[in-house]
């Protein structure tokens, strides 16, 4: 290393990037990515979309497998295992919230029973609504869901109605799309949000 000193600053950082190119590890290229990380994405929501997606949240199904002795039966509705598709899309509370979340957006009331099916909507290119207020509503929504399992239903034992948690959402999207109405993408987002207010 000590040979590394007399080097040129410009040939000691193309040396160091050689070197982190060749030892780092790359993951297969994956097709969802533009929907968690695109252009003006909510860093907390975006990061939990991710974990998401990844299915790895600490969901009371997922925590069974480690220990039999925790109940895996979802906090938001009770009915059944607490996994990522059933707390976020199937659940009768999701459900609810997605119906109001999707009539938001100027669709008619869309349920998404698999992952998958919510991943292809999402991807999905139409005239109903613009792709950033889609992915921008979707992420609020997955953080919200989430926000409510976990501070009201775990920890306060007090629960909201899918109207409030629409009522959260629609202040998170709202600041969202004001911090960002400059960028060509956000111009007339708001438009489209309080069309169906």
């Amino acid at each position: 290393m000590a040979g590394l000193s007399v080097l040129p600053d410009r040939l000691k950082r193309s040396i160091f990037s050689f070197t982190w190119e060749a030892i780092r590890h790359r993951g297969e290229k994956v097709d969802w990515v533009s929907l968690v990380w695109f252009k003006g994405h909510t860093p907390k929501h975006a990061f939990h979309m991710w974990v998401t997606q990844q299915d790895r949240l600490p969901t009371r199904a997922r925590l069974a497998t480690w220990d039999p002795c925790i109940d895996a039966s979802c906090l938001l509705c009770d009915g059944c295992a607490e996994t990522r598709d059933h707390l976020f899309l199937r659940c009768s509370f999701s459900e609810q919230v997605w119906h109001l979340v999707t009539k938001r957006l100027s669709y008619r009331p869309t349920l998404f029973h698999t992952w998958t099916a919510f991943g292809d909507w999402l991807s999905s290119s139409d005239s109903t609504c613009p792709t950033t207020l889609r992915w921008l509503a979707a992420q609020a929504t997955i953080y919200q869901l989430s926000a409510e399992r976990i501070n009201n239903h775990l920890h306060n034992t007090t629960s909201s109605t899918p109207q409030k948690i629409l009522n959260d959402l629609d202040r998170l999207i709202r600041n969202s799309i004001l911090a960002r109405k400059k960028r060509r993408k956000f111009r007339g987002l708001m438009q489209v949000w309080l069309k169906h207010f």
